[in-house]
Order: structure tokens, then C-alpha cells, then sequence
């Protein structure tokens, strides 16, 4: 079964890597291959914040990746044409600002 690996990553403006968190969606427990189309899964991932970030612009980006070849996928590469399209495509890069 097709089990790829997600990611979550903060950049500062700088994009150094500030946070980062990875591992199997839904902890493994469901392989994408498995998913039927108009399915809806729901999946939360935590980043600590480090206390010196520094304040201004930061990046969080998430993504795909094989957990074998650790290859990531471009946004849409992970589903075939008979797996659901989600956000998690259209949400693969994100500007924020910290105060």
C-alpha cells in the first residue's frame, strides 16, 4: 500500500527552518490508497513556536513525501485521478507574520 509521509515547516524570513514536524497521515492508520473519492480526511499537526523567532514574516509550508525514496511530491502528484483532490495542495505555502 501507497503510504507517503506529510510535513509541516516554519521558515523564518531568512527561510532557515525555525519548526518542523513529519510523519505518516493519520499516524498510518489509513493508506491514501485506501481512500475513496469524496472521502474527507481530517489530520492535525502541532509546531512549537521557538521562543526566538524572531518577530516579522515567516513561511509555513507543508507537503508530501515517499516514505521510502523520501522524494517529495508536487502538489497534486500524490493523488491518482481516482483519489480525492484536497486543500492540502492549494495550501503547500504560506506567508505569516509574527508580532
Amino acid at each position: 500500500s501507497h503510504r507517503d509521509k506529510a510535513f509541516v515547516q516554519l521558515l523564518d524570513a531568512e527561510q532557515a527552518l525555525r519548526a518542523g514536524s513529519d510523519r505518516e497521515i493519520l499516524y498510518g492508520a489509513e493508506p491514501m490508497d485506501a481512500w475513496r473519492s469524496g472521502e474527507v480526511h481530517a489530520d492535525t499537526f502541532y509546531l512549537r513556536v521557538p521562543p526566538d523567532m524572531p518577530t516579522g514574516p515567516a513561511i509555513l509550508q507543508l507537503g508530501l513525501y515517499d516514505r521510502d525514496s523520501r522524494a517529495r511530491r508536487a502538489p497534486g502528484a500524490a493523488w491518482s485521478s481516482s483519489s480525492p483532490q484536497t486543500d492540502l495542495c492549494n495550501l503547500a505555502r504560506r506567508s505569516w507574520t509574527f508580532n
